[in-house]
């Protein structure tokens, strides 16, 4: 494998940003609470032609503040 590939596996492996859809399913919850979240200002991320992407450290930041 070549530098390049590798760097590329990597970020398909971890990647930097999620959608609202992968992330409602992760924590098995609405869209639309992903979106409510959003808006609240508690995740933060991309909007890219009207879709939102969620970054990644937003996730695990959220994560730690709601965990039990």
């Amino acid at each position: 494998m070549t530098g390049r590939t590798v760097a590329l596996s990597v970020r398909k492996a971890h990647p930097r940003y999620t959608t609202t859809a992968e992330l409602a399913d992760r924590w098995q919850v609405s869209v639309i609470t992903i979106h409510r979240l959003i808006e609240q200002g508690d995740l933060t991320g991309l909007k890219i032609r009207g879709r939102y992407r969620i970054s990644r450290v937003s996730v695990e930041a959220y994560e730690s503040r709601v965990s039990f």
